[in-house]
């Protein structure tokens, strides 16, 4: 099977060896640290090892190793050893960890803490945690300071969702090796992750000064792109990782989501195929390919795909809150719900939560609604106390706010539930999904988008109560385009009474619009008009004639991850003609003999 691994040239070892060398190769050494490509004129076995290196840290590994075959020390097993694991040539990669484990001139502690490094990052990419971590301690009592085993100790921080942890692992290895271009990339992605995009954009320019490592570079820049959605850059930035590496299945999976932020579902799965291709191992690939059949009605391999993603990784809440959607959307809610517990056990407990593929955003699934998965199995109020721990944990989490609006919708509290949906319409990026669940009624085919693409959609809904003669309607028009997003909706309420010609009408306009120039900046402008007759001369007799106009103007500046600056100014007009029929003859008669006096 073939798997990119995720490791570090273990540069120290290698210049210990080169080191003992001659003059001249140890002059070649240094050029190729510096970035230059020694000559073939020069044959000696570390004048080739030097060559080997400067290959692998081209990402040229095939030539690289056809080199490193040719030598015999066990410095050179130990480069190719890595760059097996680096390529995804994972059978030569365990070939060479027995032969390097047996072999007498590889018995120094700092080879066979390499060694047990690789083991780790084996055991790691195949999703065994547990056994990584135990590889990894023998590791660290032969070499404590083996380079790869802080960086495997931050993957597995991330792993666990402990990134700030991570970050620090990786600042702390940054500060001992920082020509280490591969560092700065990972802690550019780390920063990513944490929503700290400047820092991320200042290492990761750091990092593409560095002569090597520039695939691994290149692709978290392609995903800072996607965040800031500067698509056609990112596009650009993935497309230089394949050049570089055309193994690298993340710059497939980066090509997919660009895909599907256009529109083009069709290329969207191509690339997302070619990334589960690559590493048929990593669980994630197998949920994005199966939400990408979600979103052009494939249900069925859709399901299929989340089932293996769950085989391959089942302590990965993703595939399990896919898949509740997919459920969702067929009709099956309890299966829907059983996938949610199941994402809430594997996310600290939290329903809201975050994919492991730190790198991707992933606002389609963020801004959609899990409160339908409660609401429908009448878990109302499970809803609401999830949504309310996962505020507590973050209350900048968008996500939150809005399961703690449509939760309340079904408990009858108008009021919180409006809070909740503006601080979640006011914190949010742009997203369709936020203005598709504008309406009051949920039609049994509600629509989730799962990618954040360019998208529209119409929903129209009509119900009626014969008993109670009243008939409902709701029309709602909502799309995202660029960075502008619209939603207009109409709702109507008509009743006819009985006797006396008793009815009741309600009518209501609402509109919506946001302009998103950038990824901190956000304009929204809302507004509504409510036009309301009721007369019932039945019971307590009222006639009543009300008309209410509201409309906001917000501007949000998200100054960091953890501020953001909201300013906002509302319109509220209401006028109420309600009288009272008793009420009203005696004030008639009042003013009859009134009148009369006067004469």
């Amino acid at each position: 099977w073939t798997v990119q691994v995720p490791t570090l040239l273990e540069t120290p070892i290698y210049d210990a060896y080169m080191a003992a060398g001659t003059a001249s190769e140890k002059n070649i050494w240094q050029s190729v640290l510096a970035g230059t490509l020694p000559p073939k004129s020069i044959n000696s076995e570390r004048a080739q090892f030097a060559r080997a290196y400067y290959l692998a840290k081209k990402s040229n590994y095939p030539e690289a190793l056809s080199i490193l075959r040719s030598l015999s020390s066990p410095e050179a097993q130990a480069l190719a050893l890595q760059l097996n694991l680096q390529g995804g040539f994972i059978e030569d990669a365990t070939k060479q960890i027995e032969q390097l484990k047996t072999s007498k001139a590889s018995s120094s502690n700092k080879l066979q803490a390499l060694v047990a490094v690789a083991e780790a990052m084996l055991a790691f990419v195949s999703n065994d945690a547990e056994l990584s971590a135990q590889h990894l301690t023998e590791a660290e009592a032969l070499d404590a300071d083996n380079l790869n085993v802080g960086f495997l100790d931050s993957l597995l921080a991330q792993y666990n969702g402990d990134v700030k942890n991570a970050s620090a692992l990786v600042s702390e290895l940054l500060y001992r090796y920082p020509s280490e271009s591969v560092l700065r990339s990972r802690l550019a992605e780390l920063f990513l992750a944490q929503g700290e995009r400047e820092k991320a954009r200042e290492e990761i320019t750091q990092a593409k000064k560095l002569p090597y490592d520039q695939a691994y570079a290149n692709l978290v820049d392609g995903y800072i792109e996607l965040a800031e959605r500067n698509i056609k850059a990112a596009e650009l930035a993935f497309d230089r990782v394949i050049t570089l590496d055309s193994s690298n299945a993340e710059a497939h999976l980066g090509l997919g989501l660009v895909a599907a932020a256009g529109g083009d579902l069709t290329l969207s799965q191509t690339h997302f195929k070619k990334a589960v291709h690559l590493s048929p191992q990593r669980s994630v690939f197998r949920s994005y390919l199966g939400k990408a059949f979600f979103e052009d009605d494939s249900e069925e391999l859709a399901q299929n795909e989340y089932a293996l993603a769950i085989e391959l990784d089942p302590e990965d809440p993703t595939p399990y809150l896919y898949r509740a959607f997919t459920s969702l959307s067929q009709n099956k809610p309890v299966a829907a719900l059983d996938d949610v517990e199941e994402s809430i056990k594997r996310n600290d407990n939290r329903a809201v939560y975050r994919s492991r593929l730190l790198l991707d955003q992933d606002l389609g699934v963020r801004s959609a609604s899990l409160a339908r998965v409660f609401n429908d199995m009448g878990f109302s109020e499970v809803a609401r106390l999830e949504a309310i721990k996962s505020i507590n944990f973050d209350y900048f989490n968008y996500s939150a706010h809005r399961l703690l609006s449509e939760s309340l919708v079904t408990i009858q509290d108008a009021d919180a539930s409006f809070s909740e949906r503006r601080i979640a319409d006011v914190l949010s990026p742009l997203s369709f999904n936020m203005f598709n669940s504008s309406g009051e009624q949920s039609s049994s085919n509600e629509y989730n988008a799962l990618f954040d693409k360019d998208e529209e959609r119409t929903s129209v809904f009509i119900g009626g109560e014969t008993l109670a003669d009243l008939y409902s309607t709701e029309l709602l028009h909502a799309g995202k385009t660029g960075p502008f997003g619209y939603a207009f909706s109409y709702d109507a309420l008509y009743g006819l009474g009985r006797k006396n010609d008793d009815y009741l009408r309600n009518n209501r306009f609402k509109s919506a619009l946001q302009f998103q120039p950038t990824i901190d900046h956000k304009i929204l402008l809302d507004g509504s008009y409510q036009y309301f007759e009721l007369h019932d001369e039945e019971g307590s007799p009222i006639d009543s004639d009300t008309q209410s106009i509201d409309g906001s103007l917000a501007y949000v500046w998200k100054l960091s991850p953890r501020s953001t600056l909201i300013a906002e100014a509302k319109y509220n007009l209401d006028s109420d003609d309600s009288k009272d029929f008793d009420s009203r003859i005696v004030n008639i008669s009042s003013q009859s003999e009134s009148a009369g006096s006067l004469e």
